[in-house]
């Protein structure tokens, strides 16, 4: 038995270390494919950014940038839509972000060009090049970081800043892309910091580097900064998509029950259930839902007046018109702490190494453990009490002003490097 243990544990160690010389070896690739745009690339004067969107919530992160660079002498801007869901449909193909785009006024590229290939990015001749989300898996592999790598440089302003230390963290600068990404523009001082670290060989060659100068997220928001209120107290509730430990777990079975009889008792209160787009079929696809409960709870909530479930692409508007967060670990909270309302956050019950970011925000938000201390909480609300409002009024002050002018920032940065190639 113990030979039998100590061969796995040999076995589990020579994986690793094939793993790890594989993700060197890529990673040198990677490096080789910096080095070669730098010394090989000839640029006419001017610069040429590409956004590609495929993930639409995440153009709000981004907005305000293409907004910036798009007023910019000498600064060639494109969109290119890339389909959400990847996949054929008979003998066409459909672009639901290109029609999307289109909708809203933008002249945006059709990434499926003539419907049949995929668009040829080289003929723009990019310099830039952002993509929505930092996952090559959802993209076709023209368009992944490692093809685009090879003839421009891969940007990346991540659409949910990281909210904890170890998997979640992990998860989102995965190898398999940010190891192309030559520019990283971060969130916080912490970002950066593990950025450098974890991408040390290409930080020290000055082929790879991180910044932390303001996201473009907050003028987004600030860009949809309303007063108005309908006298209703609404409260929106936003649960996880996923219950795995590794990326901060769900609260959705916890307190799927307790909202909808809390609505229900309380008339006058308007609640607003807006789950992450991939929630319910999350749940259904590991078992923790069926397809059938999940139709019958929407269609509870369908049945209810003063209960709506809000899956809109936009939500900025939406968060500036609600009185009241309730979320579990979501990027939104960040967006939400702009309108210095107040947030409770609940906690899945799993140990959290929280970075002290997040930890700054949490001190500003209520933190509840159960239902009861929801219910008291929503309670306290509602009849106009908000101790931690002049505590969250002044951490809001100091956030709006560090990311105030970060889309101006950014640009300046993406020009002036152009200058050094």
């Amino acid at each position: 038995m113990v030979a039998d243990i100590r061969k796995m544990m040999r076995n589990c160690r020579m994986l690793h270390k094939l793993k790890d010389a594989v993700i060197s070896v890529l990673y040198n690739n990677s490096l080789k494919n910096m080095k070669h745009y730098a010394s090989t690339y000839k640029t006419d004067g001017r610069v040429c950014v590409v956004f590609i969107v495929q993930y639409t919530p995440a153009w709000n992160q981004i907005n305000q940038l293409y907004e910036e660079l798009k007023a910019r002498n000498g600064v060639d801007v494109y969109i290119v839509c890339v389909p959400y869901h990847i996949k054929k449909h008979g003998d066409a193909f459909e672009n639901d972000t290109y029609e999307y785009f289109i909708e809203k006024g933008y002249s945006p590229i059709n990434a499926l060009d003539k419907g049949r290939k995929w668009f040829d990015l080289r003929t723009l001749h990019p310099d830039y090049v952002f993509h929505s989300r930092p996952y090559n898996h959802f993209m076709p592999r023209v368009y992944r970081s490692e093809i685009i790598s090879r003839y421009a440089r891969i940007c990346n302003i991540l659409y949910a800043p990281g909210f904890m230390y170890g998997d979640m963290m992990t998860t989102i600068f995965n190898w398999d892309y940010f190891k192309d990404v030559s520019m990283y523009f971060a969130f916080s001082e912490i970002e950066k910091d593990y950025w450098n670290d974890k991408f040390q060989k290409g930080y020290m060659e000055k082929l790879q580097a991180a910044y932390s100068i303001g996201i473009p997220m907050i003028e987004g928001m600030l860009s949809y900064r309303t007063n108005e209120n309908d006298g209703k107290m609404k409260v929106m509730w936003t649960p996880r998509w996923s219950s795995d430990p590794k990326i901060g777990g769900s609260n959705f079975f916890n307190y799927k029950e307790f909202f909808l009889e809390y609505a229900e008792k309380t008339p006058e209160l308007e609640l607003i259930i807006r789950p992450h787009p991939l929630m319910f079929d999350n749940f259904i696809s590991t078992g923790e839902l069926t397809k059938e409960e999940a139709e019958d709870y929407v269609k509870r909530i369908h049945q209810m007046e003063n209960v709506q479930l809000n899956e809109d692409k936009e939500y900025l508007q939406l968060l500036w018109s609600t009185s009241v967060l309730v979320s579990d670990v979501s990027s939104l909270i960040w967006e939400y702490v702009i309108t210095g309302r107040p947030i409770v956050f609940c906690p899945s019950g799993i140990k959290c190494d929280y970075v002290d970011s997040t930890d700054d925000m949490l001190d500003v938000c209520y933190v509840v453990n159960n239902q009861q201390e929801l219910q008291e909480t929503l309670d306290m609300l509602r009849n106009g009490k908000d101790p931690l409002s002049e505590k969250r009024q002044e951490f809001v002050s100091g956030f709006i002003e560090k990311h105030k002018h970060a889309s101006k920032r950014i640009a300046d940065v993406l020009i002036d490097n152009m200058k050094k190639i």
